[in-house]
């Protein structure tokens, strides 16, 4: 867990965060029914493992082609602390990005697995609110993976 020092010129924030998770593979793509359960499973397992602030609001499948496919999660962080100067908000941002970035590893990866990571991101703020959109891109072969999904999407 990270810890951050809050500033006294700071308040207690909120964040919504928008993930895309991109999977380009060579062959054909999983249906929305496993795709949506194989998530359902890990949050179920996983859930509690998620710091108390970071909440999934919701997940959906959206397929791109015949052998690409995304899944979009939307997650909230409450009691965030951002600072009322916007010249050091990118400090806020960074926590951000690296809360739910920490907490999709936790819900889809394996324990001990290298940490994947997003491959844009990006942020502001609305009035107390941060909001985001993160973006990750995974194809076969590739080592940083959300390894403990793909691995319920394999039959046995």
């Amino acid at each position: 867990m990270i810890l951050y020092k809050t500033p006294s010129t700071a308040w207690s924030d909120s964040a919504v965060v928008q993930t895309r998770m991109v999977f380009n593979s060579s062959s054909p793509v999983p249906s929305e029914r496993l795709v949506l359960s194989a998530i359902q499973t890990l949050l179920s397992a996983r859930l509690t493992n998620l710091i108390h602030s970071v909440k999934v609001l919701n997940f959906t499948y959206e397929k791109i082609s015949d052998t690409s496919y995304a899944v979009n999660f939307t997650l909230r962080i409450s009691n965030i602390s951002m600072s009322k100067n916007p010249d050091v908000r990118n400090d806020t941002y960074t926590q951000v990005e690296n809360i739910i970035n920490n907490a999709l590893n936790t819900l889809l990866n394996d324990a001990g697995a290298e940490p994947f990571e997003p491959q844009g991101s990006f942020f502001m703020s609305s009035g107390n609110q941060v909001n985001g959109d993160m973006d990750y891109y995974f194809q076969d072969g590739d080592n940083k993976t959300p390894a403990a999904f793909l691995n319920e999407l394999t039959p046995v």
